[in-house]
């Protein structure tokens, strides 16, 4: 079976393939058909038998005799006797078994009768041959006429696209400028590829080298108060004094000795002060006496021993509640481990009473936590190396450690332009850090957690945050119940260097960029220090690894354009000299690409070189040459520019190039053909379907009180575009089929023994009559896109062209409302009905009748702008939706 798609392919290439002499028709077909066998088959089989003759003897009588006589307006042509209905039935059977490859009963008659190209002895009678059994009825070339050279192979528009008049260069200079280009940036890519791995070299080892400098200071800095602690512990004034606490004494014997026991503590801490120039160094700063708490083996708080050597008893035990994180870091000294408790608010480690008589001048103290054995270590290894008991444990805060480590930390990331800090197991910086705010970095009571942040402008979001926060609390309105803290909290992942720092005490370097906490990216190297419970990192940000490009991409950039130069200047030269060519028809106009071909011409977009404004230019194709070809493209923008309409094509200028080849220059429609707009959201609102169809009406309207016929009016034919000021607005395009009602004989027509137009829209009476031409048919038209509107769906849809045809003439569509799934009201059902009723009699009369019952209902089916710019906007392209 053929479709209506397989059977318009036939009949186009039949047409073309017609115009062409008979010893090169079947290697035009072949090429055309792109191997598809079976539809050469059809257009050859077609072909043999064609009569041509009787084809234009029929034309002629299809044409009214010349005379001082006038035909009334609307009634058409007079023509031969209208064919019956069974008359198309049989014929459109016949037609349906030609293209299928099978001889009908009469063509195999005629065939044994006459040779291919003889007319019959009654072609002057009427039809000699019925109009459905046809293809084409197009009058062949006389003898007498010049035929178009076939051979001669003209560069122009038309055969190869935009005209170019400038002189073509020698393809080998083109060829080694290519190669000389690829070559630059090849050699540019492997030696920006050799800065980049130099460059990653070189900051992996600065980073290295920043960080075993960061090391050694850290170290340094944290063993000598280390070793404070450790020779503190290792006092036997300490011992003593906790063994008299823990002696079960009556309360006045313990009132007597704890002024022994703070003496005894005070002058142990004395001693060690007394020493500390064995700890001092070249590379460090000064040490300072620090603030030291001894703690019983029961967790109870006993001397409080000042940096200035003077000594408290604490009798009010029972007042000193240790928070969380200070009894767990306590309970790790006394199992026989020295403890470093990292930088945080006293509070956290010794609780609020505490905390509040010391009265530290620095914020966030670090401290040591170190075990008090019953006897040192060293007397224990002499003697059986066993782990000796724990009595109790010393606090030892020193002054400035914490201060002196921010300071070192910061010199090292300024003079290496890196971000030097430390964090802990979870991920929490324990240092301050030159990315920070100042707030955050003096208050750790934040405790701020080393995250991967996406960006930036998040990052800095998070800081702002955070530093809203410490504005509105205190150091104790930070703490909850729990002795946590209650800002910094984040669901973001650890950064690869926070969460991958603990889990080696070898430097590790971090082979590839990451996301840190400032939402940049950067490279870096961490270690950690396990003695101190510590990570170290050190990064950088990757975008200071880029800077050699700036002396690869430029120096490539300008040698590739050094050898562009003299070839475009030549070009540049080889066009300006001919000032002529601005003279030329197609010279005011610049091609930018094809926007598709039909059977007669090709359409590009293009612009006006001197406006800017956008066209549609349409050109004869190179194949569609000749005078009858030149007549029918004349007529068509003649007809077309004689419409003022608004909702008609504008045809802007129109003629022939220097080879005598045709041109139109058109408006360009930007937008949608009603059939596009019902594939992309179906069936239309009752409202946009009679808005748009009173603005075609207006189009079709001025072409009838013209005398004008559109005889091919179709959703594909309609372009709907948006416009801001009134929104759906609508075109009528292609008027390539239209024909005047009332002929004159001095301007060529079309010989029409054929059926012109798109089947499934086309009236029932042009089947029987297509020279007839009847303002109703196009009303019958407009009455198949309403309905195509409303429905989603075509009036009638068959593959099969015979039984397409039979269901245009006899049956009447679905209803609206099956297709729709929705009531349609019966008013709006009732207009369609009337357009599409079979008998052109009972019809709507005329377009301006139709256009009064669409006016009549479009009160009550309102339509706006904005309701169309939302539709534009939902279901447009993107290139059409930005517009909007």
């Amino acid at each position: 079976m053929m479709d209506a798609d397989r059977y318009q392919r036939v009949r186009d290439l039949f047409w073309e393939a017609e115009e062409i002499e008979e010893d090169a028709r079947e290697k035009f077909i072949r090429d055309q058909a792109s191997g598809d066998e079976e539809l050469i088959r059809e257009v050859l089989s077609l072909l043999a038998e064609h009569d041509p003759n009787a084809a234009r003897v029929e034309g002629a009588a299809a044409r009214p005799k010349p005379g001082n006589g006038s035909v009334p307006f609307g009634t058409g042509l007079p023509t031969p006797r209208e064919t019956t209905e069974s008359e198309v039935i049989r014929a459109i059977r016949s037609m349906s078994e030609t293209a299928s490859g099978a001889k009908s009963d009469y063509s195999a008659d005629l065939s044994r009768s006459s040779t291919p190209g003889s007319m019959p002895s009654n072609a002057s009678a009427g039809h000699t041959v019925h109009a459905a059994q046809r293809t084409h009825a197009m009058p062949r070339h006389d003898a007498n006429r010049p035929q178009p050279s076939r051979n001669r192979q003209r560069k122009t528009l038309t055969s190869i696209g935009p005209i170019n008049r400038a002189k073509q260069h020698n393809w080998v200079v083109w060829l080694l400028t290519a190669v000389t280009i690829a070559c630059i940036w090849v050699v540019a890519a492997w030696v920006d590829r050799r800065l980049q791995r130099q460059a990653d070299s070189s900051i992996q080892r600065s980073l290295s080298l920043a960080l075993n400098l960061s090391t050694i200071k850290v170290e340094q800095l944290l063993n000598r108060d280390k070793q404070f602690a450790i020779d503190l512990a290792r006092q036997p004034g300490v011992r003593n004094a906790i063994r008299s606490r823990s002696q079960n004494l009556s309360p006045a014997e313990l009132a007597d000795s704890i002024d022994d026991q703070t003496q005894q503590f005070t002058d142990a801490v004395r001693n060690v002060n007394a020493d500390r120039p064995e700890l001092e160094s070249h590379d460090l700063p000064t040490f300072q006496p620090p603030d030291v708490i001894f703690f019983s083996r029961d967790l109870q708080p006993l001397t409080i021993v000042f940096g200035n050597d003077r000594g408290r008893a604490v009798t009010d035990e029972a007042n000193v509640q240790l928070p969380p994180d200070g009894a767990a870091d306590l309970a790790r000294a006394l199992s026989g481990r020295t403890v470093l408790h990292a930088p945080s608010p006293l509070a956290t480690l010794l609780g609020k009473t505490l905390a509040d008589e010391l009265d530290h001048a620095v914020s966030n103290p670090l401290a040591w936590i170190v075990p008090i054995h019953e006897q040192s270590s060293t007397e224990t290894e002499k003697q059986n190396s066993l782990r000796p008991d724990v009595l109790g444990a010393a606090v030892i805060i020193p002054p400035n450690t914490n201060r002196w480590l921010n300071e070192t930390l910061a010199f090292i990331s300024h003079a290496n332009s890196v971000d030097a800090y430390m964090v802990d197991r979870e991920g929490f910086m324990q240092t301050r850090s030159v990315n920070l705010p100042e707030q955050i970095a003096q208050s750790l009571g934040a405790r701020f957690r080393v995250t991967e942040i996406a960006t930036p402008s998040e990052a800095e979001e998070r800081l702002n945050q955070l530093v809203a926060q410490l504005d509105r609390l205190t150091e104790s309105a930070m703490l909850n119940p729990n002795g946590e803290l209650p800002i910094g909290r984040t669901i973001h992942p650890l950064t690869i260097a926070a969460a991958s720092v603990s889990h080696s005490p070898e430097p590790q370097v971090s082979g590839q960029t990451y996301r840190t906490y400032t939402g940049k990216d950067c490279v870096g190297v961490w270690r950690w220090l396990p003695e101190f419970g510590m990570g170290l990192i050190i990064e950088s940000d990757s975008h200071q690894l880029t800077y050699p490009l700036a002396s690869t991409w430029p120096w490539a950039l300008l040698l590739s354009v050094a050898s562009l130069l003299p070839i475009l200047v030549a070009k540049r030269l080889s066009k300006s000299p001919a000032p002529s060519a601005l003279k030329q028809p197609l010279g005011r106009y610049h091609i930018h690409e094809e926007l598709g071909a039909g059977g007669m011409g090709v359409v590009y977009r293009a612009s006006h070189t001197e406006l800017g404004r956008e066209i549609a230019l349409k050109v004869l194709r190179v194949d569609r040459q000749d005078d009858d070809d030149h007549r029918r493209f004349d007529r068509e923008a003649r007809l077309a520019a004689s419409l003022r309409s608004p909702h008609s094509v504008t045809i802007y200028d129109y003629g022939h190039n220097e080879h005598g080849e045709a041109f139109c220059v058109m408006q360009l429609l930007d937008g949608l053909t009603l059939s596009e707009i019902v594939a992309r959201s179906g069936h239309q609102e009752p409202a946009r379907a009679i808005w748009i169809m009173r603005q075609v009406c207006q189009a079709v309207l001025e072409a009838h009180s013209q005398g004008l016929m559109h005889r091919d009016l179709k959703p594909q034919n309609i372009m709907l575009s948006f416009d801001t000021i009134v929104g759906d607005w609508a075109v009528v395009f292609d008027f390539g089929l239209a024909k005047p009602l009332e002929p004159n004989q001095g301007v060529f027509q079309t010989a029409e023994t054929v059926w012109a137009g798109t089947p499934m829209y086309m009236a029932p009476e042009r089947f029987r009559a297509p020279s007839v031409m009847d303002p109703r048919s196009d009303v019958y038209s407009l009455g198949c896109v309403l309905y195509f509107l409303l429905s989603g769906r075509p009036p009638f849809a068959e593959c099969d062209p015979e039984s397409m045809f039979a269901l245009i003439l006899t049956q009447q569509p679905l209803e609206i409302e099956t297709h729709r799934g929705e009531p349609v009201e019966d008013e709006l059902n009732a207009l369609v009905q009337a357009c599409m009723a079979k008998d052109k009699h009972d019809r709507v009369g005329s377009i301006a009748d139709l256009i009064q019952r669409l006016d009549a209902l479009a009160p009550r089916y309102p339509w706006t702008q904005e309701n169309a710019r939302h539709w534009w906007q939902r279901h447009a392209d993107e290139e059409l939706a930005k517009k909007l």
